[in-house]
């Protein structure tokens, strides 16, 4: 797996993580977050980290960390758990299922300052020969009551998520169609590929953080895209998924001259 080392504005010293080892799994008693741990890494000296593991309010664990330096907790975190540090921090989740050959998703988590009311999904894969190619997407409530989420399609609105009290809604977007949701609420949102059934998840394990929309950029620069693993690359397997927020125009520097 990988994930984004955000810039330092990007990071906080308060998140909740929308996915656990307590929650809902696919059909057949899956779960593709049945181990779910924490990278926390300091922007600062003295930073002070705790972290309320089961959500329920009470920091179990802290670490007093330098800059550079991270706390890892290795599994044990239930959806809805909190990070809080005095100093800002970043942080990254990783999760996997242990009941698995081998089956890990990765995210980045943003601060819940910077959630939003709205999302793009634009890496939605096309139907394969089974739906665990699928994308699905992961929204979460941190609120004490429920919200209702509009997602919307190219044509108009899909359908709308009634998300439980601090808990999550599960929704599968049509094949390759990017969508937006939108709630009268902050929330948060993960995108999961191969988390729909248990059939191929281990093969079609991957995910990525929405990024919420008002952060959203008009240009965005590859960093690494390697191919494949041949040296030098043989294929060209590095995808970029790209959604416009209104009728674009979308220009693409292939070899980055310029």
């Amino acid at each position: 797996g990988s994930v984004a080392a955000f810039d330092t504005s990007r990071f906080g010293t308060f998140f909740e993580v929308p996915v656990g080892e307590n929650s809902v799994g696919g059909t057949l008693g899956s779960n593709p977050f049945n181990y779910t741990g924490v990278s926390v890494m300091a922007s600062r000296p003295n930073t002070f980290v705790q972290i309320d593991v089961d959500g329920n309010g009470t920091y179990d664990q802290s670490q007093t960390l330098d800059e550079g330096e991270t706390m890892f907790l290795n599994g044990g975190l239930s959806q809805g758990a909190r990070i809080a540090a005095n100093q800002p921090v970043q942080a990254h989740l990783l999760t996997g299922d242990r009941t698995a050959s081998y089956e890990d998703r990765w995210f980045e988590l943003f601060p819940v300052a910077v959630w939003d009311n709205s999302y793009f999904a634009s890496a939605v894969t096309a139907a394969g020969s089974n739906s665990g190619d699928r994308t699905e997407l992961w929204v979460y409530n941190n609120k004490s009551s429920s919200i209702s989420v509009d997602v919307e399609g190219p044509s108009g609105t899909l359908t709308t998520l009634t998300v439980p009290a601090r808990g999550v809604a599960r929704y599968s977007p049509p094949a390759s169609t990017a969508v937006e949701l939108t709630s009268a609420s902050t929330f948060y949102a993960l995108g999961a590929i191969g988390t729909q059934t248990p059939a191929n998840s281990e093969v079609h394990d991957w995910g990525y953080t929405l990024v919420p929309t008002s952060v959203l950029t008009p240009s965005v620069v590859i960093g690494w895209a390697p191919g494949n693993s041949a040296s030098p690359p043989s294929q060209n397997y590095s995808a970029v998924w790209v959604a416009a927020t209104s009728a674009t125009t979308i220009y693409v520097d292939y070899d980055g001259d310029g």
